[in-house]
C-alpha cells in the first residue's frame, strides 16, 4: 500500500493499550519504556515560564474548550536529540505486536511523516514516529514528543526529519551514472585529463560523500546517456529512474520541461556553462575599417574643408590665368617648335583652369601627392598651404587608427542571430545530449542554426570530437559548441598567448545549470537534498569545482602580439582600385578601336604608332607652312 507516500503528516491515536486502572501500564502490565523516557525529559527540561503562559491550566472550562490552540513548545538539547530519545529501535514493544504487524504491510517509507499517539492517561499521549528505510525493511520507531490533551505538545526530538532519523542504516541505494567514454570508467576519482567527462566525474566526486552522509551503501549503474523520450519510452538514467531500477541519478542533468513529469529534481550540483565557444573575428571581416577611423561628423567636416579650399583655389587660379593671358599669348607666338612640343606635355599656361584640375589637386593633397597646377599669387598659395597642413594631420590620425583597427576584434556577435548571420562556421562536440538538443529545438533561430550551419541539406552533420573542433576554432572563423570548462582547458594548454584574446562563450539554450534528480515520489528525496546542501555549505562542491573546472584563460598579449595583414583586411581598397580602373580602361579601349558602321576594328601597335607619327608630322608641316606665308622674303624668292 502507498497510503503514506504523499508528503502528509499523519497522527494516529492508539487507545487499545490504555488501562483505566493504571495510566502508566500497558496491556501486558509492564512499564512502558516510552513513558520512562518522556518523564525523564520532562523532569530534565521543565517548561519555561514564558511558554504557553497565555493558556490557563487550572480552569477546567477553558481546558475543555475545543477552540483552544495547542502550544508547541520545543525544548531539547543536542545530547537529548542524538541520545536515547531519538534512537531508532526495531523491538516490537514500542507499539505492540498488533500495530507493528499492521505497519509492516504499509509503505511507511523513510520520507513519510506518520506519528502514533499512545494514550498514557486520560489527557496524555506519547507521540511515536513510525517509518521504514525500505519496503522490505523492519519498522523503526522513535519518541518525538508528548501530547497532553488540548493544553500543549512538547517536542522531545529535532524538528528536521533528515537530522532526526540520521540515515538509512547502510541500506543500498542504486545510483545511475552516465559514462560517455571508456576512459571515464577508470578515472572517475582522479584529475588526469580532467576535460574528458568533467561533469560526470565532478558529480561522482560529490555522490560518494553524499551517500556517506545519509549512511547508505552505493550501487553504481552505468548508462551511456542522460535519458530522452523516443517513441514514448525513456532511455538512459531517466528511464532507469522511471522504471524504478535506480533510486537516484549520480550525474546531474539539464532541467527540461519534458522530464518534469517523469522524475523529481532536487538540487543544483554545479553551475555548468555550455555553448558556442569561438574567437571573435577580426573587425575587418565584418566592417569596412577604412571608414571607421572618423565618425560621420568628422568625415563631413573633412569633406566641407577640402571642398572650401578647392573652391578658393579654383577662383584664385582662374583669376591668375586671366591676368597672365596677354603675356602668355605673346610668348607662345615666339616659341619654337621644340618649345611647343615641350609645352604640349604640360598644362598650357593660357588654358582655363577647370573643376577637374582642382579636384585632382585636392585629391593629390589628401593622398600626400603633388599636382601639376600651382598658384603664383599669395591668396592661392595660402589656400594651398592651409589645405596641405590640415590634410597632413588628418592623414596621420587616419593612419594610426587604421593600424589599431587592423589588430582589433569585433564585439558584434552577441546573440545567436548575430552568430547565424556571421561568416563563422559551426561545429558541435559529438555527445549524446548535443545531438538530441540540436535536433529537437523549436525556436526559429535555433532551427536555422542547425539546418544552415550544423547540418545543411546534402552534407554530413558537423558533430566532431573535441580535439578537431578546438583546432578549427583556434584557426579562427569557427564556433564550436562545447562545455566551457573542457574548452578552456584545451585553450590554456594548446593556444598561443595572442590566440587567447577575444574568446567568447555564447549559450545555445537558456538554463544550462545541472540539477540532481531522483525517482518520482522517491522517499529519499529529502535525505539526498539535505546531504547535497551540506556538501555545498561545507565547501565540498567548491573543492570539486576547483579540481575539475578550468576558468577562462586571461588575455595577456593583446597589445604585444604581431598581426599579419591578410587579403580580407584591405579588400575594400582592392575594390576601389578595381572599380577605379574600369572607366579609364573603357576610355583607353575606345582609343584602340577604329569607328565603323558595322563593327569596330582593333588597331595594331604598328598602326597606332604610324598614326601618331603622321599626326605629329602634319602638325609640324602646317606650322612651317604658316611661317613661310608670314615671311615676306619667302614670296620674293
Amino acid at each position: 500500500m502507498k497510503l503514506f507516500n504523499l508528503k502528509t503528516h499523519w497522527l494516529l491515536l492508539d487507545d487499545q493499550n490504555y488501562n483505566t486502572t493504571s495510566n502508566r501500564l500497558t496491556l501486558d502490565g509492564t512499564s512502558s519504556r516510552h513513558t520512562r523516557e518522556v518523564d525523564s525529559v520532562l523532569n530534565d527540561n521543565p517548561k519555561s515560564s514564558d511558554t504557553c503562559s497565555d493558556i490557563p491550566t487550572n480552569n477546567k472550562e477553558e481546558d475543555d474548550d475545543e477552540g483552544v490552540e495547542p502550544c508547541y513548545d520545543q525544548f531539547f538539547d543536542n545530547s537529548t536529540i542524538n541520545g536515547r530519545h531519538t534512537r531508532s529501535t526495531e523491538s516490537d514493544d514500542d507499539l505492540g505486536d498488533d500495530l507493528v504487524s499492521i505497519f509492516e504491510l504499509l509503505d511507511v517509507h523513510v520520507g513519510s511523516q506518520v506519528v502514533v499517539g499512545r494514550r498514557l492517561s486520560e489527557k496524555r499521549f506519547h507521540l511515536i514516529e513510525v517509518y521504514k528505510n525500505g519496503p522490505a525493511d523492519k519498522i523503526k520507531t522513535g519518541v518525538v514528543g508528548v501530547w497532553e490533551g488540548q493544553s500543549r505538545v512538547r517536542v522531545t526530538a529535532d524538528y528536521v526529519t533528515s537530522r532526526r532519523r540520521g540515515g538509512v542504516d547502510r541500506k543500498t541505494l542504486r545510483a545511475a551514472v552516465v559514462i560517455t567514454t571508456n576512459y571515464t570508467i577508470g578515472h572517475l576519482l582522479d584529475i588526469e585529463n580532467k576535460h574528458i567527462d568533467a561533469v560526470v566525474r565532478l558529480n561522482y566526486n560529490l555522490l560518494i560523500p553524499a551517500m556517506e552522509m545519509v549512511n547508505a551503501s552505493l550501487e553504481v549503474l552505468h548508462e551511456p546517456t542522460w535519458g530522452y523520450n523516443y517513441n514514448g519510452s525513456w532511455n538512459g538514467i531517466v528511464g532507469r529512474l522511471q522504471r524504478g531500477e535506480a533510486d537516484i541519478a549520480g550525474t546531474s542533468m539539464f532541467l527540461l520541461s519534458e522530464r518534469l513529469g517523469v522524475i523529481d529534481f532536487t538540487v543544483m550540483t554545479l553551475p555548468t556553462k555550455v555553448g558556442f565557444l569561438f574567437r571573435q573575428p577580426p573587425l575587418s571581416s565584418v566592417r569596412n575599417i577604412f571608414t571607421l577611423p572618423f565618425d560621420g561628423h568628422v568625415w563631413a567636416c573633412c569633406v566641407a574643408l577640402i571642398t572650401l579650399c578647392g573652391i578658393v583655389l579654383y577662383y584664385t587660379l582662374r583669376w591668375e590665368r586671366r591676368e597672365d593671358r596677354a603675356s602668355q599669348k605673346a610668348s607662345k607666338e615666339d616659341s619654337s617648335i621644340k618649345e611647343g612640343l615641350v609645352e604640349s606635355t604640360t598644362i598650357d599656361s593660357d588654358r582655363t583652369v577647370s573643376w577637374s584640375d582642382v579636384v585632382l589637386l585636392s585629391l593629390g593633397a589628401v593622398c600626400q601627392q603633388g599636382s601639376p597646377i600651382e598658384s603664383h599669387g599669395p591668396s592661392g598659395r595660402i589656400a594651398s598651404l592651409l589645405l596641405f597642413v590640415v590634410v597632413i594631420f588628418l592623414y596621420t590620425s587616419y593612419s594610426a587608427s587604421i593600424v589599431v583597427l587592423l589588430q582589433s576584434t569585433t564585439g558584434s556577435i552577441r546573440t545567436l542571430k548575430d552568430l547565424l548571420e556571421s561568416p563563422l562556421g559551426m561545429g558541435v562536440e559529438d555527445i549524446v545530449y548535443t545531438r538530441y538538443l540540436f535536433k529537437n529545438q523549436s525556436e526559429p533561430v535555433h532551427k536555422a542554426i542547425y539546418n544552415k550551419k550544423i547540418a545543411p541539406p546534402g552534407t554530413k552533420p558537423r558533430f566532431m570530437d573535441i580535439g578537431k573542433g578546438m583546432e578549427m576554432m583556434r584557426k579562427g572563423f569557427f564556433a564550436f559548441h562545447i562545455e566551457a570548462s573542457s574548452g578552456y582547458k584545451i585553450i590554456l594548454e594548446t593556444f598561443e598567448e595572442s590566440e587567447k584574446c577575444g574568446i567568447t562563450l555564447l549559450p545555445y539554450i537558456g538554463n544550462t545549470d545541472n540539477y540532481l534528480s531522483v525517482r518520482k515520489g522517491s522517499p529519499y528525496r529529502e535525505l539526498v537534498t539535505v546531504a547535497y546542501r551540506k556538501l555545498q555549505e561545507r565547501g565540498f562542491q567548491q573543492r570539486a569545482l576547483n579540481r575539475y573546472y578550468t576558468n577562462k584563460p586571461e588575455c595577456t598579449a593583446r597589445d604585444s602580439s604581431f598581426v599579419s595583414v591578410g587579403l580580407i583586411d584591405f579588400y575594400p581598397a582592392i575594390l576601389v582600385l578595381v572599380y577605379g580602373l574600369m572607366p579609364p580602361s573603357e576610355v583607353f579601349g575606345c582609343t584602340r578601336y577604329g569607328p565603323s558602321t558595322t563593327k569596330r576594328t582593333r588597331l595594331s601597335d604598328s598602326q597606332l604608332r604610324n598614326n601618331v607619327i603622321l599626326s605629329v608630322y602634319n602638325s609640324l608641316h602646317k606650322h612651317n607652312r604658316m611661317s613661310e606665308l608670314s615671311d615676306p622674303l619667302v614670296g620674293r624668292r
